[in-house]
């Protein structure tokens, strides 16, 4: 479950910043920088107001996908601790 939940993450990274290049905003790789890239297009406001929306669901479904992933590391390790 966790693999798909990572795999699912990731998926999701590279689609929002495909997107974002669209809009001329850089991408780079890794997971550290998807948060402050989806500020920065809510701050824009040349970035059309449905594209802003549509990004905003893409934030919340990968805010969703990291609270999934952490409840599940945190399941394995109190798991691995009490073996």
């Amino acid at each position: 479950m966790r693999d798909r939940l990572i795999r699912n993450r990731t998926q999701l990274s590279n689609a929002i910043r495909g997107y974002a290049a669209e809009f001329g905003f850089n991408r780079r790789q890794g997971m550290a920088h998807i948060d402050p890239l989806l500020d920065r297009i809510q701050a824009d406001e040349s970035v059309p107001v449905l594209a802003r929306e549509l990004f905003a669901a893409q934030a919340e479904e990968y805010a969703q996908l990291q609270a999934q992933i952490a409840e599940v590391d945190a399941k394995l390790m109190a798991w691995h601790q009490g073996r």
